[in-house]
């Protein structure tokens, strides 16, 4: 399990996928089609931007001389686990608006937040 403070944060999952994670505390709604009186529903997520990354260690492991991203977190994750958040980040990033799937390099995705 990852928890995730309220803070944002910039990862890098098992040496070849960038995660930024931009808002804790968002709040989107979308048309229930699976209930027979097919309403509105509303859920917290989280909205990370994501990039998949050839080499991730330069950005880690800088050579001496280079700039430092002192922000960045690696985290190591059995592969069967970040391909499940790579697959929900992608299937997320298909549902948004066209002009909401990207910002940049960065692709954009959410991560559905389940009630404590």
């Amino acid at each position: 399990m990852i928890v995730l403070s309220e803070n944002k944060g910039r990862y890098i999952f098992n040496d070849f996928f960038k995660a930024w994670v931009f808002n804790t505390d968002l709040r989107y709604s979308f048309k229930d089609t699976s209930s027979a009186c097919r309403s509105v529903s509303a859920k917290c997520a989280m909205k990370v931007f994501y990039k998949h990354v050839a080499n991730v260690q330069p950005l880690v492991n800088p050579d001496l001389g280079m700039p430092s991203v002192t922000s960045l977190e690696e985290l190591r994750l059995p592969l069967h686990i970040y391909q499940c958040i790579k697959a929900v980040l992608e299937k997320s990033t298909r549902l948004l608006p066209p002009s909401g799937r990207k910002f940049g390099e960065w692709e954009i995705g959410l991560l559905d937040l389940e009630s404590a």
